[in-house]
């Protein structure tokens, strides 16, 4: 566990970090995930309007979907990390 100060720092860390690992850190620590689950996020599972992001059964260890709410950071992150996508497949 970390502290609060701990948590701020590593924070303040990630943000200093390049793309991807930066927000990667961020978002392990804004929905507390396994790290596993959250590198095999995928487009099709996220509910921007919703806010929620939706592990499917068979990537979960107890074998059921898993619904996670995503807080305003994290939609923030997912419409950034989109806008990047969007600008790196128009070249």
């Amino acid at each position: 566990m970390l502290s609060d100060t701990e948590l701020r720092a590593a924070w303040l860390a990630a943000g200093n970090m390049p793309y991807p690992y930066g927000p990667l850190f961020r978002l392990l620590m804004l929905l507390g995930q396994r790290r596993t689950e959250v590198t095999e996020m995928r487009w099709g599972e996220v509910d921007l309007a919703a806010k929620t992001w939706t592990i499917p059964a068979e990537r979960m260890k107890a074998g059921a979907a898993h619904v996670v709410p995503l807080p305003d950071d994290a939609v923030a992150m997912a419409r950034a990390a989109a806008e990047r996508q969007s600008r790196r497949a128009s070249f």
